[in-house]
């Protein structure tokens, strides 16, 4: 099977929408398909000078990439980009394209490809031009389903009518599980502080200036946080140096996350009921954040925010220990219990990693697709497209 991931992400980048991509399309050559990731890249010089993005994001070399110049944010440039992704599509043409593009979509499927759309977002909801391109899109034999993160966001969809009797699954991002034994993983027994760990972006809504807080009110533990730009870091770290239990790394390259997730006692997710993303959406209620399966997979506690959408994961005392977003006390209360009694926090740990291990890691979402396609797919359009080059 040959396969097209058009995705509208930066490869190489530190967003969490690349990780995604990368990680995505890793899995999906691990079904068995060929496959070709189309990804952006800003800049000529970024092309000559960036890092190698396998090595990058850690993954294998079992998929290509075909990455398309993008200069700025803008409709000329998302159109441009679109296009031309589409001709590399009508180059390979694939049995099948998965794509996160909105503009790819609509274009390859009108092309005559089959195609199953992802969203991460309303994005019905995200302007006029959105909801044409949609509502035209869905209504085509070569359209195979909607993929969307999670439950609110499916009865979204589902509300607007758009979808009209075609598929819409829910499947919430995903993680990379160790190849260790499972009991190697979970134990940790590295002398040391016990280690309160934060790994992720530091957008509005994170839940950093609560982690100060917590800190300053645990001055028993070592609290780290891996991520933000550098200027952004800089500024935290000038700003609350006279924390002294607290540091700021900064980025981390995808590949050296889990070691340092590994090397917490517990990991923290306190998101906020202002969350927001990268464009400045808040996502507090549809979102199904990367962080909490990474956490899972590094089969440490978890302590994160008591909110709808992370409790479609997340379960308290269970897998998990889920906490008021702004209760600084109740934060303190729950470290300090895990700290208290490591055999109850490995339990939650262990069930987190186990249910990661069977529903939730990247190879089990790459199948879901798959079957997704296969169920669908029709083979009189499958794969086949009406345009025609001039000879």
């Amino acid at each position: 099977m040959k396969l097209n991931y058009f995705s509208s992400s930066t490869v190489p980048s530190r967003t969490a929408n690349s990780v995604h991509v990368v990680k995505m399309a890793e899995a999906l050559a691990l079904t068995g398909a060929k496959v070709t990731l189309l990804a952006r890249i800003r800049t000529a010089d970024e092309i000559k000078s960036a890092r190698d993005p396998y090595e990058f994001y850690g993954v294998d070399r079992v998929f290509s990439m075909t990455r398309i110049p993008w200069q700025r944010r803008s409709i000329f440039s998302a159109v441009t980009y679109a296009l031309r992704g589409l001709a590399q599509i009508l180059r390979d043409r694939p049995d099948l394209v998965v794509s996160r593009n909105m503009l790819g979509s609509w274009l390859a499927s009108f092309a005559g490809f089959a195609v199953i759309h992802e969203a991460h977002s309303p994005e019905h909801l995200e302007g006029k031009a959105k909801e044409f391109l949609l509502r035209t899109m869905m209504r085509r034999k070569t359209f195979k389903g909607l993929i969307v993160i999670s439950t609110p966001l499916k009865e979204s969809f589902l509300e607007s009518g758009l979808a009209r009797g075609k598929p819409i699954t829910v499947l919430p991002d995903g993680a990379s599980v160790s190849g260790a034994r499972d009991s190697e993983h979970l134990a940790r027994t590295e002398p040391g502080p016990f280690v309160v760990g934060y790994a992720g972006s530091l957008y509005t809504g994170r839940g950093i200036e609560l982690i100060v807080l917590i800190a300053r009110s645990c001055p028993w533990a070592e609290f780290v946080v891996a991520g933000g730009d550098e200027t952004f870091v800089d500024q935290l770290r000038s700003a609350h140096e006279d924390v002294k239990n607290l540091t700021f790394l900064g980025h981390l390259a995808p590949s050296a996350v889990p070691q340092f997730l590994r090397g917490c006692s517990a990991l923290v997710a306190p998101y906020q009921v202002d969350t927001s993303d990268a464009v400045g959406r808040n996502t507090a209620t549809w979102m199904s954040p990367l962080k909490i399966f990474e956490y899972m997979a590094a089969g440490r506690p978890i302590v994160a925010s008591d909110l709808p959408a992370l409790k479609e994961v997340l379960r308290h005392g269970d897998n998990s220990l889920l906490v008021a977003s702004g209760d600084v006390e109740a934060w303190a209360m729950t470290l300090r219990k895990i700290r208290d009694e490591p055999a109850w926090g490995e339990a939650l740990a262990a069930a987190a990693y186990s249910e990661v291990k069977s529903d939730y890691s990247w190879k089990t979402r790459a199948r879901r697709v798959i079957e997704i396609y296969s169920s669908a797919a029709d083979p009189k359009s499958s794969g086949r497209s009406r345009y025609r080059p001039p000879s």
